[in-house]
């Protein structure tokens, strides 16, 4: 058996080694609970940024929304002058034939009226068909 001396000095070496042990375990504590505390900040931190990253990416989309709105706007419009040049393209080729339309007339009604004068003049000099279509045979026969 161990006697009331030696049994106070094992109990205070344990309560030393306990004490080392517990100064240990706060030393511990503390270290743990700044490395959490230290985490914790920078994960509020990176909380924040990515906050800020969410706000920029929300207004660069409503960008994007608004050009993209007025592209379309803008398609449509480009689209609709468009379809009034077509329109307007085609009037003018309408017109364009028209115009060659009256222009052919015009022409054939001035070889016609050059005929007519022609004959006109020609039966008051007393022309003479059948004379006139034998010298012109007789030219043919001759170049050929």
């Amino acid at each position: 058996m161990y006697t009331l001396e030696q049994q106070v000095g094992a109990l205070t070496s344990e309560l030393a080694v306990e004490k080392a042990s517990s100064n240990q375990a706060g030393k511990e504590k503390n270290r743990l609970e700044n490395s959490f505390s230290e985490q914790l900040s920078k994960a509020s931190e990176d909380i924040r940024e990515l906050k800020a990253l969410l706000g920029e990416k929300e207004a660069y989309a409503g960008e994007l929304v608004q050009t993209l709105t007025q592209t379309q706007e803008d398609l449509r419009e480009s689209s609709e002058k468009n379809e009034k040049l077509k329109s307007k393209l085609a009037d003018w080729e309408r017109d364009y034939e028209i115009l060659e339309d009256k222009i052919a007339i015009e022409v054939s009604w001035e070889f016609l009226k050059s005929r007519h004068d022609t004959l006109i003049e020609v039966s008051q000099e007393k022309f003479n068909l059948e004379s006139e279509l034998a010298k012109i045979k007789e030219t043919i026969e001759k170049t050929q």
